[in-house]
């Protein structure tokens, strides 16, 4: 298999940080376009609160599941490299943006720590992963 190659055979050849990152962001996909209500209610937010859940769910899901796309069809690993770099500040601004929703008091603590958790672990495996295609 070529550094090259486009197939889903890549996948065998990534590093388990990344193989962990990619699996991260394919279950979050998944599971807020098959079940968004269920998906949020796992990270401490009421759906029937907030009827707008699935339609941002699905757009969350979206944005994880290219963000995923795109590690796996990246032409080699300093491509691959290059894109978890810049995934990163996604992931940031996630943190971010839930550090913000808490403080402003639209977040429990429950999903603001739940929501923090999926940000901090997404940051961390991709330095994992970024440390481990340098040289």
């Amino acid at each position: 298999m070529s550094n090259g190659s486009t197939s889903l055979g890549a996948l065998a050849g990534l590093d388990t940080a990344t193989k962990a990152l990619l699996g991260l962001r394919l279950g979050l996909a998944a599971s807020t376009w098959v079940a968004p209500r269920k998906t949020v209610c796992l990270f401490g937010i009421d759906a029937d609160e907030n009827p707008v859940v699935p339609y941002v769910g699905r757009l969350f899901g979206s944005r994880e599941a290219w963000m995923a796309a795109e590690v796996v069809l990246a032409a080699d690993n300093g491509a691959r490299r290059q894109l978890l770099t810049r995934h990163t500040a996604v992931d940031a601004a996630d943190l971010v943006a839930t550090i913000l929703g808490w403080r402003a008091g639209y977040l429990s603590r429950r999903a603001a720590a739940a929501t923090a958790l999926a940000a901090v672990s997404a940051l961390g495996l991709a330095a994992a992963s970024i440390a481990g295609k340098k040289g």
